[in-house]
């Protein structure tokens, strides 16, 4: 499936959710598996080929969505759809430092 085609970051992630358990549960794995599917769609540079400088200049001409975009699209399909849900203990360290940043926020 053409990222293009993807009607959005959500689309992807989810897809991923569906095929990759481990995914579920790391953001920052997910993140890596959206970067390798998109650079593969899009004929880009593997995430592993380039530097970390040359990736964070570039993001948006490599077509890469935003960290913060995928861990929400995340956020959201695991609340819409509980089968793909993180496992857990990882969805009470999930709720733990979600609460511990809004008492940040609220100060």
């Amino acid at each position: 499936m053409k990222w293009r085609k993807l009607k959005n970051t959500k689309d992807l992630v989810q897809t991923i959710l569906e095929k990759d358990k481990q995914a579920r549960n790391d953001d920052n794995y997910l993140y890596l598996r959206v970067l390798q599917t998109v650079a593969r769609e899009e004929y880009q540079p593997h995430p592993h080929e380039i530097t970390v400088e040359l990736f964070l200049l570039n993001m948006s001409a490599f077509q890469f969505p935003p960290f913060e975009s995928v861990r929400r699209s995340r956020q959201k399909i695991q609340a819409e759809c509980p089968w793909l849900a993180s496992c857990e203990k990882v969805s009470e360290l999930r709720a733990e430092n979600e609460e511990v940043y809004r008492e940040f926020a609220r100060s």
